[in-house]
């Protein structure tokens, strides 16, 4: 996980996240529970979310 975007600006982040894995159904579930564990941040707004599979 990494900020890639919008850095330096106050209250707002754009994260990046990678996973790798061989399966295609391990990577799903671990990228979801990334994306639940900051939905139940009572401090985080979750706007945006989208999965790039290359």
């Amino acid at each position: 996980m990494a900020e890639v975007g919008d850095d330096n600006v106050w209250q707002r982040a754009r994260l990046g996240i990678a996973c790798v894995g061989g399966e295609q159904k391990w990577v799903e579930r671990i990228v979801n529970g990334v994306r639940e564990l900051l939905q139940k941040e009572p401090d985080v707004e979750v706007i945006n979310f989208w999965i790039e599979w290359r």
